[in-house]
């Protein structure tokens, strides 16, 4: 129940709309940085080459892993979600996270088969030469991650943010070592669904259905602290082994002794951004009651 004696403060509508223009922003630098630079193309090669030196065991796993996804279950989950939203009595939000989790993966496959194309600037080491940008798998996980803490009760949520960051975070590097998708794939799909989430949540928000109504909860404070540092130290990992990667681009190529190490960094580049994608929709929904009307 909500406390009527709590003053309801005026929602974050301005800032919704903001990060959603941030978010869809950073899918297009993602792109130009990584697809239609030579010296980007050349780094996720040399990412996908190196993933072949890792233990066996990791493929694996990481198949395993990307077999929890398909349409059906995404379909189900889906369901399921905003069945939990319905049982609330939060209809609006059943919606919103419907129409997020369907947007965001639309939006992926059309920008993925009709907008964007790759162009062969670099010498591609692996097999995989056609355009992957954005990661479907990589969407899928996200918007089910963020669709998570969005239904639940605020007293669950960052339990939720914390799961579903953990499955999400661990199917971008999933994709990457099966060799299905090359880091900025999956960078590119957490953009995607940060983009959607807080478009819905705007408009949540201007229909009057995202009150403020308590401060930041100190499991929520601890949460995004976390993420954040952990974001942190992955992205400067990640930052490391780019500005070193200088020293092995020579004419074009990767030296072959350093290409394991191109996917160690890439790859805490995509959990540092998936990390960080969750930690700012949570900042950025705290101390909300989502789907909540006071009238209702």
């Amino acid at each position: 129940m909500i406390d009527p004696t709590i003053e309801i403060a005026p929602p974050r509508t301005r800032l919704f709309w903001i990060l959603s223009g941030v978010f869809t922003a950073l899918v297009g630098i993602t792109y130009l940085a990584f697809v239609r630079t030579e010296w980007g193309q050349a780094v996720e090669s040399a990412a996908l080459a190196g993933r072949e030196i890792e233990p066996q065991q990791l493929i694996s796993d990481a198949w395993h892993l990307l077999d929890t996804i398909s349409v059906v279950a995404l379909g189900a989950v889906a369901v399921v979600l905003m069945g939990v939203a319905i049982a609330r009595k939060r209809f609006a939000l059943a919606v919103a996270t419907g129409v997020m989790i369907l947007g965001a993966n639309v939006t992926t496959q059309v920008l993925k088969r009709v907008i964007f194309a790759r162009p062969d600037l670099a010498s591609d080491a692996s097999d995989l030469l056609h355009n992957s940008l954005p990661s479907g798998h990589s969407t899928v996980a996200m918007s089910v991650a963020v669709a998570l803490f969005l239904v639940f009760p605020s007293r669950f949520r960052t339990a939720a943010a914390v799961v579903g960051a953990i499955y999400a975070v661990g199917v971008g590097a999933a994709v990457v070592a099966a060799g299905w998708h090359r880091p900025s794939d999956a960078v590119a799909a957490w953009f995607v669904v940060g983009a959607w989430t807080a478009a819905v949540l705007a408009a949540l928000a201007m229909s009057g259905r995202m009150p403020v109504m308590r401060e930041m909860r100190r499991s929520t404070r601890i949460t995004i602290t976390v993420f954040g540092v952990l974001a942190a130290v992955a992205g400067a990992v990640g930052i490391f082994g780019i500005i070193i990667s200088d020293v092995w681009y020579v004419e074009g190529v990767f030296n072959e002794a350093h290409e394991g190490s191109a996917f160690i960094t890439s790859t805490m580049g995509v959990a540092s951004m998936g990390l960080a994608t969750m930690a700012v929709i949570l900042y950025a929904v705290r101390g909300t009651t989502i789907g909540y009307r006071e009238s209702s």
